[in-house]
């Protein structure tokens, strides 16, 4: 069952960055997930900038933050009002607020199953 949520969760993505791309919702700044773009690229214009304000003799500070489980620390209910803040439609936006409701999370590791937790 995971291929099909992974197939399904490609699509979706699909479709989505389609729309923000067409409708130019995404900053030009972001490297994760566009094609031809990395996280060397945007270090590359990170470092661009940095130089530019040392050419300029200007101070830069920067704070870095490795955050794992990304998807998983974002506040559903913000998501959803940027969703609809973008134009997604009203179809769609019911979809993922159905998706993103009332999730729960839950493991087996050699025969035992942990509880079950809200996400």
């Amino acid at each position: 069952m995971p291929i099909i949520s992974k197939i399904f969760e490609q699509e979706i993505f699909q479709q989505l960055y389609k729309y923000m791309n067409e409708n130019n919702l995404i900053s030009k700044f972001q490297s994760g997930f566009r094609p031809g773009y990395s996280t060397l690229s945007a270090l590359i214009q990170m470092c661009d900038a940095w130089f530019n304000n040392m050419d300029n003799g200007e101070l830069t500070g920067v704070v870095f933050f490795d955050i794992q489980k990304a998807f998983d620390s974002i506040d559903h209910n913000i998501l959803l009002d940027k969703l609809k803040f973008y134009g997604i439609s009203q179809m769609e936006f019911k979809w993922f607020q159905s998706y993103l409701t009332d999730r729960y999370q839950q493991c087996q590791i050699n025969g035992f199953l942990s509880r079950k937790e809200k996400k």
